[in-house]
């Protein structure tokens, strides 16, 4: 996943797009593309980082309550493991019917020994859990689920 963040929509779709180098080009070809609005603070992902990522299809009159619970599972999980963080973000502009009602959850780690003890502490039933478990009750089932090793590779010029 190639990504770029901006401070707002205005200046996602009104920038002059710094183009990605022949290297990046090279690890992907892009499916598509989609704009997402972060629906609660995110934490700092700058380095190489281990991502647990979820794409919840959830109907539109649950999604202030997915966030709230989601909230209440990102203060269980950054207290159970160092540096993790969960992200919830919505489609925003395009991504087509890929991304019909689906919201994104991303469980965030500094590395993979704290996303396998975040797995454990998972199947072990800790509060971390519930508050999962909670937000999997408000959807309707998950469309996917994948890890993956990001590195952050910034190239915007000031």
């Amino acid at each position: 996943m190639v990504f770029s963040a901006f401070a707002n929509f205005e200046d996602n779709f009104t920038s002059e797009r710094t183009s990605l180098s022949a290297d990046n080009l090279a690890l992907r070809e892009p499916q598509y593309s989609a704009s997402y609005k972060p629906l609660m603070p995110v934490g700092d992902t700058n380095g190489k980082t281990v991502h647990q990522f979820f794409r919840f299809s959830v109907p539109f009159k649950n999604t202030e309550a997915f966030v709230q619970a989601a909230s209440r599972a990102n203060s269980v999980v950054a207290t159970e493991i160092k540096g993790a963080f969960l992200g919830v973000f919505m489609p925003a502009a395009a991504g087509g019917t890929n991304e019909a009602n689906v919201l994104h959850v991303r469980i965030v780690y500094p590395d993979n020994k704290s996303l396998g003890m975040s797995i454990d502490n998972y199947f072990k039933g800790t509060k971390g859990a519930a508050g999962f478990n909670e937000m999997w009750a408000l959807s309707t089932g998950i469309v996917s689920n994948s890890i993956e090793d990001c590195e952050q590779f910034p190239t915007a010029k000031n």
